[in-house]
């Protein structure tokens, strides 16, 4: 007991205490920003005074349209499964990866170009009515959901939360602490 009441050991276990309480402070304040800017990947947000539609909600729905390709593909003897396979990649990066919308992205640009490759390919097939009007209806749909990626704002939320947060020694706590920066989605 002698050996508690030193005023050495006194300093540092008021330090000890000090740090540590700091870094359960800026794990939890920082920890809940970082979620607020990833949220917006996820529920969309209001920028340039109008609401712009989550990427999340648009992936989901690009996969839809690759998901029905795949079937008017088998339509035509026209391999899918590469298609079949970059879709399976983005639905489970949306669920399993939510923190990281680099990741995210990666597998999006496989996709992306799986489905102009399916696209050219089921362009250059005699289609059925049906299916040409579908394909034309799916090219336009896309264009759509990829202007709405592309103007969804959640870009600039992060580099807006990087430019205040992103520097010393919020930097360095951050990354002691383990809290996970927001990442572009790009």
């Amino acid at each position: 007991m002698k050996f508690l009441k030193k005023p050495a050991v006194a300093v540092v276990i008021a330090l000890i205490l000090v740090l540590s309480s700091s870094f359960v402070s800026i794990n939890a304040k920082l920890g809940a920003k970082c979620r607020e800017v990833t949220d917006i990947f996820y529920s969309g947000m209001r920028y340039n005074n109008e609401f712009h539609p989550a990427i999340a909600e648009q992936l989901r729905s690009i996969c839809t349209i690759a998901n029905d390709l795949c079937v008017i593909a088998g339509n035509y003897d026209i391999d899918s499964q590469g298609l079949e396979d970059a879709r399976s990649w983005v639905e489970s990066a949306i669920v399993y990866s939510a923190d990281d919308a680099g990741y995210i992205y990666y597998e999006y640009s496989g996709l992306r170009s799986e489905l102009k490759s399916m696209t050219d390919k089921l362009s250059q097939k005699e289609l059925t009515a049906r299916h040409a009007k579908l394909l034309t209806d799916y090219e336009e749909q896309l264009k759509t959901f990829e202007y709405n990626i592309d103007t969804a704002g959640y870009n600039e939320a992060v580099r807006a939360f990087l430019q205040e947060y992103d520097r010393m020694p919020t930097r360095f706590f951050a990354d002691i602490c383990g809290v996970q920066m927001p990442e572009y989605f790009a």
